[in-house]
C-alpha cells in the first residue's frame, strides 16, 4: 500500500525500508546521505533527494524527510537506495494535490469520516457553509474519489500497466515471500536475461555480465533436476 504525500510541502517524514543483508537480517548501521537517495518523480528522470539523508529507527527501517522540491510533482514518487552491505530498497509513494491530502489528513479535516462513513449522495448534499474550514473544493475533491466508476478504475489500472516501469531485481537469492510485482519481475527477468550452464549450475546474468543468481543442476535416474535459485555471489 502506498504512503501518501502532500504536493510541494516541507518536512514530510516517513520511512523507507527495510534494509536487509543477503541473509535477510536487518541492516541498522548504514550512513545514508541525500545523494544516496534517488528519486523518480512520476516517470521522470533520476535525481538525488534535495537535502537530508536517512536515519535508522527500528528493524532496518530508516526515517527520511521530504522537502517541497522532493514532492513538487503529483503522481508516483519512486524512492530507491543502493548501499553497500544491504540489498537495494525501493519504495513507492503517491504525491497528491494539497486539497485532496488536506481533506483526509489535515487537522480537523473531514478525513476518513467523509470517505468511508458518508455515501456519495450524502457528500453531495453537504453544505460547506455549515462546516468550519471546509470549502466546496474540498468536498468536491473527496466526493470525486468516492464517485469513481468501475470503468474509470479499470482504465487507471490499464494506464498504470502501460506506463509504469520497475527495475529488475539485483544480485541475491530469491526471497520466499514476494509481492505480485516482484513475482512478475523475476519471471520477466528469467525469460529476458542471459543464462548459461556451467560447473553443474544454471546461472542467470544481468546486462553487465554480473551473475544474479544460480541453481544447481543434478541428474537422478536419468533425469535432470534444477534446484532452488540461490545468490550468484
Amino acid at each position: 500500500m502506498s504512503i501518501f504525500l502532500r504536493q510541494s510541502t516541507i518536512d514530510q517524514k516517513t520511512v523507507i525500508g527495510p534494509f536487509e543483508d543477503t541473509n535477510g537480517d536487518p541492516v541498522t548501521t548504514l550512513t545514508i546521505n541525500n545523494t544516496d537517495i534517488r528519486l523518480i518523480k512520476e516517470g521522470g528522470g533520476n535525481v538525488a533527494k534535495e537535502v537530508g539523508g536517512a536515519t535508522h529507527t527500528v528493524n532496518g527501517l530508516y526515517e527520511i524527510e521530504f522537502s517541497a522540491l522532493d514532492t513538487d510533482s503529483v503522481g508516483e514518487l519512486n524512492v530507491s537506495v543502493n548501499m553497500a552491505g544491504a540489498r537495494v530498497v525501493s519504495n513507492i509513494y503517491q504525491v497528491v494535490v494539497p486539497v485532496v491530502y488536506d481533506a483526509v489528513y489535515a487537522n480537523n479535516a473531514l478525513g476518513n469520516a467523509l470517505a468511508s462513513e458518508c455515501p456519495p449522495a450524502r457528500l453531495q448534499q453537504l453544505d460547506p457553509g455549515n462546516l468550519p474550514n471546509v470549502t466546496q473544493a474540498t468536498l468536491d475533491a473527496v466526493n470525486g474519489l468516492n464517485n469513481l466508476s468501475t470503468a474509470q478504475v479499470k482504465a487507471q489500472m490499464v494506464e498504470v500497466m502501460k506506463t509504469d516501469t520497475s527495475a529488475l531485481p539485483g544480485v541475491g537469492e530469491m526471497p520466499a515471500t514476494l509481492s505480485i510485482e516482484q513475482m512478475m519481475l523475476y519471471c520477466y527477468q528469467h525469460l529476458r536475461n542471459r543464462k548459461r550452464e556451467a560447473n553443474g549450475f544454471l546461472e542467470v546474468y544481468d546486462d553487465l555480465g554480473v551473475m544474479l543468481y544460480r541453481a544447481q543442476l543434478t541428474e537422478q535416474a536419468g533425469s535432470a533436476e534444477k534446484g532452488r535459485y540461490l545468490t550468484g555471489v
